[in-house]
């Protein structure tokens, strides 16, 4: 699971380096959502290996770790309140510039996630044949 974790930081860098090209904002708004990115997705690497320590045996079928990929969405998220902020998904409507930050933040994750998921059904299912 560990591999799946890695690919879904990596993936989630490139998507947010994306979005900032993109996106057309300005550098001085989304600058530094890249390396707000990797902080984030670091802790959440962090967090999601600590969890992993304690269930290692326990994650056989795909779609175990189809919810442990679930899970570990959700550990972007509240890996914000670790270090004082909200999620950024709680900011997706804002007009602000927070809001894009956080629509960029969020729509990354979850597209890095699903993207993540789906190479890992393909991995899994042709490990298995």
């Amino acid at each position: 699971m560990i591999k799946y974790f890695l690919l879904n930081g990596v993936l989630n860098f490139i998507c947010i380096i994306l979005w900032v090209i993109i996106s057309g904002q300005p550098g001085g708004n989304v600058g530094m959502l890249p390396v707000l990115t990797l902080i984030f997705a670091g802790l959440q690497l962090l967090l999601g290996s600590i969890t992993m320590i304690f269930v290692p045996n326990k994650i056989r079928t795909l779609y175990q770790k189809m919810i442990i990929m679930f899970y570990y969405l959700i550990l972007f998220e509240l890996s914000f309140l670790l270090l004082g902020d909200i999620p950024p998904i709680m900011n997706v409507f804002n007009e602000s510039l927070s809001g894009v930050s956080s629509r960029g933040l969020s729509f990354s994750s979850l597209f890095s996630t699903g993207l993540t998921v789906i190479l890992m059904v393909f991995i899994e299912r042709k490990m298995a044949n």
